[in-house]
């Protein structure tokens, strides 16, 4: 739309039709072309009627593709993955642009001249203004359908969605308002007058303000979202002729205003909201858009058919080619998607379970780079601690000093956000928790040491007039004995701040939560400065939160299951086993949406001190508001790996995903993961039934998708499993009454069943039972051993002697050892270890599910039953997961091995013998037949499984045969005897020579 028109409909406020160019027809369609991984610009050109694409990394170069031909060019927005471009057209269209091919894949027509377009938070909706007839489109980007219209002002042009995802801000142009559109109702929550022909819109990334030029005013009024002036303008800024256009900074420290009729653009402080600088560009500026890293501004010139890139350190220009009248702009990624079956499989379950979470609390991202501690050792993203295998007593703990180096490397690097969260013990009445360990709410010695000098560094480096921003979630284990949140954050600015001049403390924001979420019960005792609680013993929900994220910038993210807990992990001769890993990529932005979400729940729910089980604590240092949102930078393409983020919302923070489509299964005996003790009263969420709370288990399941991801990536699993874990078995058997929950995820165990009577193998190793730390709830691995041959003989219909058989010949069972003594040794923060003390055994923390030796989980989900907070990665990388393997699975199954009560490998032996192992095959065949004669130990039959995923029957003296028709290879033929479960196993390498370890080859 032209200038002209615009300020005459403001100026007269007629609703007069704007002049519509006629779209060209599209050429003939081309073969596509693979776009190049890149981040890349996105430019509407409605003078000619095409869309640019350039390369940020070198705007002039070509690219496959572009220019694109679509209808008059307004407006365009990216989704989050990337994937999509969607273009308002001002003839009415709505074109989807394929990123991978820039090719346009759909176009519809819902409504007359789309002058602005908004992408939601989430990806799933796209909003379209409406200019002639007062309203904006609702655009579900799955089916790419218009699914509702809202009305709004007259003449609608720019458009722009908060944060949060719940409000759009639409610049009414004619009848010089804002409507505030709140997304849940799609109806307008309130108005708000501004100056003369608003035209654009912008929300900072933290929410709480929104700018919007007057292209007749000459102003940008600034409008407050938070606080008692909520959805009033609290400032009017002067700037250039005729401001059409407003960017802001990916930090939220300034606003880029574009000012059509005096080529320049304004630069606001959006901490003081004046003009700190201007700059002149193109002929007519008329849209801008923020690089993600905030060190560009690209502005649309009209008619000089360039755009102008802003340097936003030095304020220097420099310009490139496009199209005629440059307009709308957006930034995006594209990725080369790799192929990933396990992925795939999870990501299908998710979209059942939790569609409506997706981009929020799980999201698949592509361009990610798993990130090494140590750039000479590739493997140093894998931050095991305390990286002391075959070492005892352990002393230098290699691994801790890498974990808290790669913390204070991290935080170093931090421009704008540290997001940090974890679990906080409960402080007990004594500081004692459960009577046995020191109550801990908030990270203490190595662990806050490295944060305060991570946060240090980065706050060095931080301009004044900006905010370096950090946040701790702090899980409470029962909120009346957390810790002291606003004490917390008081030292935390004054340690950080130690050494830097007076100034540096007004740059520093923090936020320190302490929160419960969930706790069912049913009476409270004040007894002084404690509370005494009891809950009910029909199924109470704790739930608090129980993620362990250091998310920087949006860019870098460490998760996993290490707690910042020193006399656990550093200050004692027995430390915890425990695994974190480092990424980089959009990966590390999904982990802070999740605590985005979090912290939304956080800002809602703040309170006095009291006895109450549930609410948030909140700590602020002076001047901080309540950080809800930190903005998400997703564009970032370090690399080329998949990574699936998924998270839980535990209890208490949302009870249902209304989206979903997900069905829970039918589970038989379900009476078999009751807690003994409460047998009978005690109903289970994680299993079936409904709590005292009225969540039940199918809705519980649908916010909590990382237990949804967990169970999928089990069920794809096809030769092996490995868990490494705490446990596997809930609290049935620990020392609180008020914690105790179902002792198994049956559905965890079903799976597991199954997956063994296929012939996969399954090993498992947890802490040491009996643990006197609170590592482990069993008295003993037959616990473990008993639940499983259950839920085998639920599952299968075997009796209790063919379960047994078959765990022998499919499962591995022990507990940690990390060398060759059974407990640690030495001395150290007063405590002494020696030999065969039961007061150092080894606890293990790790939350780690591989399947296939392809894909893995590495996060804080348990698996054992619990409903807590939590967040992880799944990623599909068969590299990745060898290094995991060598550099942790393999060195913890060598010394764990002995403490074994099952292990499949060592049940083979001599029964059943093979007599002979025969390859047959035709010269010119491509698939041999092998045939195997055995003798079982009392003559019973045999089942032969052929090393490529089948399997048949043989009797005893007699051969068995099988095509192998994946051809030639090594093969390993592993035969059972049905009567005793005994089983032997003989390795083959079928050739077109002849076999390897065969007894004989008849070549016919």
């Amino acid at each position: 739309m032209s200038v002209l028109c615009v300020l005459t409909l403001a100026l007269l406020e007629l609703a007069a039709v704007p002049q519509v160019r006629a779209a060209s027809a599209p050429a003939a369609a081309a073969q596509a072309v693979a776009v190049p991984p890149g981040t890349y610009l996105y430019v509407g050109n409605s003078g000619d009627n095409t869309l640019s694409v350039a390369n940020t990394a070198n705007p002039t170069a070509t690219v496959p593709g572009s220019p694109i031909a679509i209808g008059a060019p307004e407006a365009v927005a990216v989704t989050p993955d990337g994937a999509k471009a969607y273009v308002a057209g001002n003839n009415g269209g709505i074109s989807d642009v394929d990123t991978a091919t820039d090719t346009v894949t759909s176009t519809l027509f819902s409504g007359p001249s789309h002058l602005g377009i908004a992408m939601a938070v989430d990806g799933r909706h796209a909003y379209f203004t409406n200019s002639r007839a007062g309203t904006v489109s609702v655009l579900d980007t799955s089916s790419d359908t218009v699914t509702g219209t809202i009305p709004v002002g007259r003449n609608p042009y720019g458009i722009a969605a908060a944060p949060n995802g719940r409000h759009l801000y639409v610049a009414d142009n004619v009848s010089n308002a804002v409507s505030v559109v709140d997304t849940e109702t799609n109806a307008v929550a309130d108005t708000i007058p501004v100056g003369v022909a608003p035209i654009a819109v912008a929300v900072t990334p933290d929410g709480s303000k929104v700018y919007v030029p007057n292209a007749t005013s000459g102003t940008v009024s600034v409008i407050s979202t938070v606080g008692a002036a909520k959805d009033k303008v609290i400032a009017t800024v002067p700037v250039g002729t005729q401001p059409f256009g407003v960017a802001i900074t990916p930090d939220g420290s300034h606003a880029y205003v574009e000012n059509f009729g005096g080529n320049t653009v304004s630069v606001i402080a959006t901490a003081t909201d004046t003009v700190s600088s201007t700059v002149t560009v193109g002929t007519h500026p008329y849209a801008a858009v923020a690089s993600p890293d905030g060190s560009r501004v690209y502005v649309g010139n009209s008619d000089s058919k360039s755009v102008s890139a802003i340097d936003t350190a030095t304020g220097a220009v420099s310009s490139f080619p496009v199209g005629a009248h440059p307009g709308g702009l957006a930034i995006g990624r594209v990725v080369t998607k790799a192929v990933t079956p396990y992925l795939d499989a999870v990501e299908a379950k998710l979209r059942q379970s939790s569609p409506g979470l997706e981009h929020t609390v799980w999201e698949r991202t592509d361009g990610n780079a798993l990130d090494p501690a140590d750039p000479a050792d590739p493997t140093s993203w894998i931050l095991d601690v305390p990286g002391c295998f075959g070492k005892n007593p352990c002393k230098d703990r290699p691994g801790m000093n890498r974990f808290l180096g790669k913390i204070v490397a991290n935080l170093s690097a931090a421009k704008h956000t540290i997001d940090i969260s974890a679990l906080g013990l409960p402080e007990f009445p004594g500081s004692l928790r459960f009577g046995i360990i020191p109550g801990i709410a908030f990270p203490d010695g190595g662990y806050y040491e490295s944060i305060v000098q991570g946060t240090r560094n980065a706050l060095a480096g931080q301009p004044a007039g900006s905010h370096l921003q950090v946040r701790f979630l702090m899980g409470a284990g029962y909120l009346p004995f957390s810790g002291d949140a606003p004490g917390y954050a008081t030292k935390f600015v004054k340690d950080v701040t130690q050494g830097l001049s007076a100034g540096y403390a007004q740059r520093l924001w923090v936020n320190v939560a302490e929160m419960t979420t969930s706790a069912a019960v049913t009476a409270k005792i004040y007894t002084g400065p404690h509370t005494v609680v009891l809950p009910t013993l029909d199924g109470a929900t704790p739930s608090w939160n129980h993620s362990k994220l250091y998310v920087v910038d949006g860019d870098t993210a460490l998760t996993g299951g290490i707690n910042p807990f020193s006399q656990q992990y550093i200050d004692t001769p027995k430390p915890v086993t425990d695994m974190m890993i480092a990424v980089k990529g959009p990966a590390a932005s999904s982990a802070g949406k999740f605590l985005n979400r979090m912290w939304r729940w956080v800002c809602g729910r703040r309170k006095a001190r009291s006895g109450d089980m549930e609410g948030v604590w909140l700590g602020a240092n002076t001047g901080s508001p309540c950080l809800q949102n930190f903005p998400a930078t997703d564009t970032a393409i370090p690399g080329s790996e998949p990574v699936l983020s998924v998270a839980s919302l535990g209890v208490g923070v949302q009870v249902k995903d209304p989206a979903s489509t997900f069905q829970f299964p039918a589970i038989t005996d379900v009476q078999q993961a009751n807690c003994l003790a409460l047998s009978g009263s005690f109903k289970d969420l994680i299993n079936n039934g409904q709590w005292a709370t009225g969540t039940d288990a199918r809705d519980f399941y649908t916010v909590n998708p990382d237990l949804v991801a967990q169970h999928a990536l089990v069920e794809a699993a096809k030769s092996s499993i490995i868990l490494s874990q705490q446990d596997v078995f809930g609290g049935c058997y620990g020392k609180l009454p008020f914690y105790r929950l179902p002792y198994m995820d049956l559905q965890l165990f079903d799976d597991l069943a199954r997956k063994m009577a296929q012939g996969v193998k399954v090993r498992i190793v947890v802490s040491t039972p009996r643990q006197p730390d609170d590592y482990s709830v069993l008295d003993s691995l037959e616990q473990e051993e008993e639940g499983l041959r259950q839920r085998v003989m639920v599952v299968t219909g075997m009796d209790e002697s063919q379960a047994t058989q078959l765990m022998h010949r499919t499962l591995q069972l022990a507990s940690l050892r990390t060398s060759e003594g059974g407990t640690w040794e030495g001395k150290q923060n007063g405590i002494t270890c020696k030999q065969g003390s039961d007061s150092c055994t080894y606890a293990l923390h790790t939350k780690l599910v591989m399947v296939d030796d392809k894909a893995f989980y590495i996060g804080s989900r348990n698996l054992y039953s619990a409903m807590e907070q939590d967040h992880g990665y799944i990623i599909e990388d068969a590299a990745a997961a060898q290094q995991l393997r060598q550099k942790f699975l393999d060195p913890e199954w060598k010394f764990s091995k002995d403490t074994a009560i099952v292990d499949w490998t060592t049940a083979s032996g001599t029964w059943p013998r093979v007599d002979s192992v025969i390859q047959l095959w035709a010269p010119d065949a491509d698939q041999p037949t092998v045939e195997v004669g055995a003798t079982t130990q009392k003559g019973g039959s045999y089942t032969v499984e052929w090393g490529d995923g089948t399997s048949s029957d043989g009797e005893s003296g007699q051969v068995a045969s099988h095509l192998y028709s994946e051809g030639f290879g090594s093969y390993v033929i592993t035969l059972h005897d049905k009567t005793t479960g005994d089983f032997s196993t003989q390795t083959v390498i079928l050739a077109k020579q002849g076999c390897t370890f065969c007894t004989g080859n008849d070549p016919h």
